[in-house]
Parts: C-alpha cells; structure tokens; sequence
C-alpha cells in the first residue's frame, strides 16, 4: 500500500525525471543536465531513454509524432 510518504518520495522522482525528460528535449546534453545535480550522465541518459522507450510502447500516438517530442539522436 502506498503512504503519502511513499507518493511524495516517488512524485519527486517523477518530476526529477520529467525535467530531466523536458532539458533534453531543449537541447542540454546527458552530461550537462547531470553535473549540477552530482549526478552521473549515464544515469540521466539511460533514465529519459527509457522514459522516452515507454512512451512510444504506450503512448497511443504514432512513433513518429512521439519522437518530434523527444530529443534528435545527434
């Protein structure tokens, strides 16, 4: 069962990773949006793969339009 202790700790993940998700999107690279944080970039890279990796398993949008969201692969 979830606490309200729980919620809030698993809320601010999710918007850790959301902003991690929106800097990307806006052109900041894994490394850059790491080091202020002290976090590693392949943690931030791996995470907003997979978070970007779901969205287009589940998000119910075709591929395409999902990726122009998201991050070029440059």
């Amino acid at each position: 069962m979830a606490t309200p202790i729980n919620h809030a700790k698993h809320r601010a993940r999710d918007e850790l990773e959301l902003g991690w998700v929106t800097a990307r999107a806006g052109g900041q690279t894994p490394a850059a949006i790491a080091a202020p944080q002290g976090r590693a970039s392949s943690l931030v890279s791996l995470t907003t793969k997979q978070i970007k990796d779901a969205d287009i398993a589940h998000g119910g949008d075709p591929e395409g339009v999902i990726l122009a969201a998201y991050w070029s692969r440059k």
